[in-house]
């Protein structure tokens, strides 16, 4: 049965990058049988639900702090959900605290963060950054023939972005002096390409990111049923509860752990699956907007 309220989402669709902000726009069209793009005030009219796929990836940014936006939707009373995929406080970059306070303006906000810090000082809930169903077969997958090796991709360069990524090259630095990791740089051309190298490995690495959560690059490694090799912290998977019954993959708290736990995996691949549709219909329905 197909809902009936009509949903709008803010959502980079041309972004060339990657892929992942699209996987916004399509489980919420799945979900509502159909979705309207927002890029102005004027696309608003007659909608019951927004959503903001990223409140931080620029375009959204400068979305919804387009003059009038966030007074409209009050005055319209339209419910807006955002999924904010970065952590606010204390985080490495100033600006985040400044874009909450924009957001905290709408009336009818439904605020969903990926750092379990901000769930915790905030009372928000809990944003995982799932893939729709549209990617269920993205991937070029030969699950018999997995690499069996821990891979990292990515920018493993301290230096860049002021020093964001400090602690990801330093946690690599520290695995390869006790055992093998293949470095792959962040110079694959598209995201599917980048999606299919990810799909040859048997282990990916997943060092601390810039705050407390599980991003986008541990369910992509699910996605291509390899097994994620992902540090969090003491109360990380007290709010990923459902990730922490996961047999399939490995957390870390400590570097030095590393080694023994991939010495006792007898998996090949990863097998479980979340999605974006599936968790976030539960969601919605609690809060009656489905």
């Amino acid at each position: 049965m197909i809902n009936m309220k009509k949903a709008g989402i803010v959502c980079d669709l041309a972004w060339t990058r990657c892929d992942n902000l699209k996987q916004y726009y399509h489980f919420v069209k799945n979900l509502y049988g159909g979705v309207r793009l927002v890029t102005d005030c004027k696309d608003l009219d007659g909608l019951d639900i927004l959503f903001v796929g990223d409140d931080h990836h620029p375009q959204h940014t400068d979305t919804i702090a387009l003059p009038g936006f966030i007074e409209k939707c009050n005055a319209d009373k339209i419910e807006v959900v955002i999924f904010t995929a970065e952590r606010i406080f204390d985080s490495f970059f100033d600006l985040n605290i400044g874009k909450f306070k924009r957001v905290k303006r709408f009336d009818n906000l439904h605020l969903y963060t990926i750092d379990v810090d901000d769930c915790e000082l905030l009372g928000t809930k809990l944003y995982r950054s799932l893939f729709s169903k549209h990617y269920k077969d993205f991937a070029k997958v030969d699950v018999d023939n997995k690499i069996d090796e821990i891979v990292f991709i990515g920018s493993a360069d301290p230096k860049m972005h002021g020093g964001c990524y400090k602690k990801r090259a330093d946690e690599i630095v520290a695995l390869q002096k006790l055992m093998p990791v293949t470095v792959l740089p962040s110079t694959i051309k598209s995201w599917k390409a980048y999606i299919d190298t990810l799909a040859k490995y048997r282990f990916v690495f997943y060092p601390t990111p810039n705050g407390n959560f599980l991003s986008f690059r541990f369910y992509e490694t699910l996605l291509v049923k390899s097994i994620p090799v992902c540090h969090v912290e003491e109360n990380t998977l007290k709010h990923y509860n459902i990730e922490a019954k996961y047999d399939d993959c490995i957390f870390y708290k400590d570097v030095a752990e590393i080694p023994e736990k991939i010495k006792n995996c007898t998996l090949q691949h990863s097998y479980n699956e979340l999605w974006a549709e599936d968790w976030m219909r539960k969601e919605l329905k609690k809060e009656g907007l489905l």
